[in-house]
C-alpha cells in the first residue's frame, strides 16, 4: 500500500472487476476496494484508514483479521524480566525499595523501547538512594532506545542501593504473567507489550441510494513511538495476509479430507 505523509487522503484500488469472486486470502471486490489512508504530518504515530465497498461479512472478517494482526503479530521489543540478588519472587522483600518489589516489577512493564536502537540482551542497572528512580536512568544500561524516560520506576531509602539485571526479548503481541509463574534463570517475569497501540476497528454502513448495503471499515490506530503509524499498518497488512492465506490453507486441507472420505 502506498501511503503519504499528509492531510489528503491517498485512495488505492485493488484489482476486480464483472463477475469477480472473494475467496480467503485474497480479497477481490467487485469492482473495486478503496482505501483512504490518512497520516498526520505533525504527529506520525497515529493514523486513520478507511476501507470502503465492503459486504458485511467482508467487513466483519476484516475486523476480525486486522484486530488479530495488530495487536498480537507485530515484532517489538520489551522489558520480560528482572533479576535481582537474593531475590526468589515478587513478595520478597528488598530493602532499597520503598514502595517494594511489587511495585517495581509492575512500574518495568510500561518501559517502552525501540526496537532498532535496543537489541535483546541482559542489561545490568546500579542506583543508589534517596530518592526516585526514573526510566531516564536506563538510557546508561539500555541505550537511546528508551522512549518514555520520564517513567517512575522506584523510589530507594536514603541509604538503599538497587542492583539488577534487565532482560529485554524480541516478541510480538503480550507475555502476559501471573504471580505464580516460575522464574526463569532467575528472572521474575514481567508482562510485557511489544508493540503497545490504542486501536480502534469500527464498521460504518456507507450512505446513499447506491451504496447497495455496502460498509466501511474504519481503522484508527495510535503507537506508543517505537513504530510510527505507517509502519504498523505495513506490518499488520503483512500479518492479516498471512493469517487469511492459513485459515485458506486449513480449508483445503479439510476439503481433501472429506473428499477422501467420500
Amino acid at each position: 500500500m502506498e501511503t503519504e505523509r499528509a492531510s489528503s487522503a491517498v485512495q488505492v484500488r485493488i484489482s476486480g472487476g464483472q463477475g469477480s469472486t472473494t475467496r480467503m486470502g485474497e480479497f477481490i471486490v467487485d469492482p473495486v476496494v478503496a482505501h483512504e489512508v490518512k497520516w498526520t504530518p505533525e504527529d506520525p504515530h497515529t493514523g486513520e484508514i478507511f476501507i470502503r465497498a465492503l459486504t458485511p461479512f467482508q467487513a466483519e472478517l476484516l475486523h476480525t483479521v486486522l484486530r488479530e494482526a495488530l495487536l498480537n503479530h507485530i515484532e517489538g521489543v520489551a522489558v520480560t524480566g528482572v533479576r535481582l540478588e537474593g531475590v526468589s519472587n515478587v513478595f520478597d522483600a528488598v530493602p532499597a525499595l520503598e514502595g517494594g518489589l511489587a511495585e517495581l516489577v509492575l512500574n518495568l512493564k510500561y518501559i517502552r523501547l525501540d526496537g532498532a536502537l535496543c537489541r535483546p540482551g541482559i542489561y545490568p542497572f546500579a542506583a543508589r538512594g534517596p530518592g526516585r528512580i526514573e526510566s531516564g536512568r536506563l538510557v546508561d544500561a539500555l541505550g537511546e532506545g528508551v522512549l518514555n524516560r520520564d517513567l517512575n520506576l522506584c523510589t530507594l531509602h536514603p541509604d538503599g542501593e538497587l542492583r539488577m539485571e534487565l532482560r529485554v526479548e524480541r516478541g510480538s503481541g503480550s507475555a502476559l504473567t501471573h504471580s505464580e509463574q516460575p522464574m526463569r534463570d532467575g528472572f521474575l517475569p514481567i508482562s510485557a507489550i511489544f508493540v503497545p497501540l490504542r486501536l480502534s476497528i469500527d464498521v460504518v454502513p456507507e450512505e446513499g441510494q447506491d451504496s447497495g448495503g455496502r460498509v466501511s471499515l474504519s481503522v484508527r490506530l495510535r503507537t506508543s513511538g517505537s513504530l510510527s503509524a505507517a509502519e504498523v499498518w505495513s506490518s499488520g497488512l503483512t500479518a492479516a495476509k498471512s493469517l487469511l492465506a492459513a485459515s485458506r490453507d486449513a480449508l483445503d486441507a479439510l476439503s481433501v479430507q472429506v473428499a477422501a472420505g467420500s
